[in-house]
């Protein structure tokens, strides 16, 4: 009798989620192209292609194969109520020598529909641009979300990126870049003159050395997934300094988040920074910069050290709006804390939370350093503490 219950809360459950079904279309006499829909669902991540038939993440990401009639195309499904979602486009040929005209995947004219429990609810024309892969939209299927990208990269294997002054958000040039596979290999590579790079790295984990002179060393690791999808990455190098400095760095979307920072006052009392409140402490503005089209950085730099406690936050400004946002949570946001002209703690957002607030870390008495990596909800930054 238990068993027949349980069976039957499991059927409604699934009959109750929603339902989002992505079709992707094209010209197959202009070219072939190739869906991959990316899932993410308490912790656990898979992937879907296009051209075949697939199911993963226990029937909630599904694949219904390629259809070649009058138009190709491939059909997806989410059948869920949360979890994050990607879409991506490539020309069937992206990682093969023999295909070499950047402009194939947009010769094929590629249309993606997004249909909810199948109602038309988006219909998204890809512009034409150079690249052979695409990243088309994100879902948030928690609230419904849809973040459309259009983004374009040459390769799918690749990791490209942006190395900029922390402090200023100029592009850095010939910085060294160097990346050390599992089995300790080296490759090296210099940053050009709009501070960009681009590697072609194995399927793995890389640990990835920025080094400039002037400017503190900055390590971390990068790595490259067995869905070989491009990883974009924004560095954000610190310039040599004694103070505490903290950068906050995170992907395109969302196109704004904020730092926040409490603490005391030298002359007593507290203070709250932020964007819109950029009081002087100390005769000194602590907000070095701040970003509001993505990427970062937005840097803090506590110039007038005080005694007493700091509390560090980071703010979904763009979703402040949707209490169980996890766009933060898949944000890529990384936070990164120099003191004494060295890198003494990085923090990434944690994956599959929801909220619009992440308290990174406090600072006590001692100046150590008390990682939090909690989330809340607020509408208003005033009440972020």
């Amino acid at each position: 009798m238990k068993k027949s219950l349980i069976l039957l809360f499991m059927m409604a459950s699934m009959l109750s989620a929603t339902n989002y079904t992505v079709m992707l279309k094209w010209n197959e006499f202009e070219g072939d192209c190739v869906g991959k829909l990316i899932g993410s669902i308490n912790n656990k991540n898979a992937y879907v292609s296009g051209d075949h038939k697939e199911v993963k993440l226990g029937n909630k990401l599904q694949s219904f194969g390629e259809n070649m009639g009058d138009s190709a195309e491939q059909k997806f499904v989410v059948n869920s109520d949360s979890g994050y979602f990607t879409f991506w486009v490539y020309d069937k040929f992206v990682d093969q020598d023999m295909n070499s005209d950047s402009n194939q995947l947009s010769a094929s004219n590629p249309k993606v529909e997004i249909y909810k429990n199948n109602e038309l609810i988006k219909n998204i024309t890809i512009p034409k641009k150079k690249g052979l892969v695409a990243k088309i939209f994100s879902l948030d299927a928690a609230n419904n979300s849809i973040q459309i990208y259009n983004d374009f990269y040459p390769k799918s294997r690749i990791f490209v990126g942006q190395i900029v002054n922390a402090t200023n958000n100029l592009p850095l040039e010939n910085v060294s870049i160097k990346l050390t596979n599992s089995i300790k290999d080296d490759f090296n590579i210099l940053s050009n003159k709009d501070g960009k790079f681009l590697f072609v790295p194995e399927i793995g984990k890389y640990k990835i050395t920025l080094t400039k002179n002037g400017f503190i060393t900055y390590s971390t690791f990068v790595k490259m997934n067995p869905d070989e999808t491009p990883q974009e990455f924004h560095f954000a190098l610190a310039p040599k300094i004694d103070k505490i400095r903290i950068v906050l760095t995170w992907n395109h979307t969302p196109y704004d988040l904020d730092a926040h920072l409490r603490g005391p006052k030298p002359e007593g009392g507290n203070f709250h920074i932020w964007y819109r409140h950029k009081t002087l402490i100390g005769g000194k503005n602590f907000l070095d910069i701040d970003d509001q089209n993505g990427w970062g950085p937005e840097t803090i730099t506590i110039y007038k050290p005080a005694k007493g406690k700091y509390s560090y936050y980071v703010h979904n400004y763009s979703n402040k709006e949707i209490w169980n946002s996890s766009a933060l949570s898949y944000s890529n946001a990384n936070v990164s804390v120099y003191k004494d002209k060295r890198l003494v703690k990085t923090f990434s957002v944690p994956v599959n939370k929801i909220g619009t607030v992440w308290h990174v870390f406090d600072i006590d008495d001692s100046k150590n350093i008390i990682p939090v990596n909690s989330f809340e909800f607020t509408t208003n930054e005033e009440n972020i503490h």
